[in-house]
């Protein structure tokens, strides 16, 4: 199935250049790195991109986004570049052709073209794995990325965004 993603993350800046991220999910890395220019955790950067071929989340799936800063800066405990994942959102192709959603209000499945938080569900961080990771993560938590070793984050992908009241995407009340 193929999938729209949305991170939300902030930075600790340092050094001339925003963090930026190289995301690989499902065994596929995703061609542009993600940069994050928000040092403000209230106001994080978002990064949006598209992942295909993954499992269908009907009954609940894990996915393990593997996530590596990519521009790595340290000096010292004050000047340290890190990137700092908050939130994960998707949405995905649950009639195999457009990104849906079920629009509540007209009671009918409406295709998504604007991937933002209100149009997307969100994922649950369960767990995360790597050097430089803590061993009493708890589900939710942010995620930092500390180095250039990457942090594999178990994503939970509770269900497809086609389920709504039992209902399948493909099918219209």
């Amino acid at each position: 199935m193929d999938y729209k993603f949305l991170i939300k993350a902030h930075q600790d800046s340092a050094g001339s250049e925003n963090a930026k991220l190289t995301i690989t999910i499902g065994g596929t890395t995703v061609p542009n790195e993600g940069e994050i220019s928000s040092s403000d955790s209230s106001s994080p950067t978002e990064i949006t991109f598209e992942a295909t071929g993954l499992a269908n989340p009907l009954a609940g799936t894990n996915v393990d986004m593997v996530c590596t800063l990519s521009n790595d800066y340290y000096v010292d405990t004050d000047t340290d570049r890190n990137a700092i994942i908050q939130e994960i959102w998707y949405t995905d192709k649950a009639d195999g052709t457009n990104f849906k959603k079920y629009d509540q209000t007209s009671g009918k499945w409406v295709t998504v073209s604007s991937f933002v938080t209100g149009n997307m569900i969100q994922a649950v961080m369960t767990a995360v794995s790597g050097p430089d990771q803590p061993d009493d993560y708890s589900a939710g938590d942010y995620v930092t990325c500390w180095s250039s070793s990457p942090a594999t984050v178990t994503v939970n992908l509770p269900r497809s965004s086609g389920e709504a009241d039992g209902y399948p995407a493909s099918s219209e009340r």
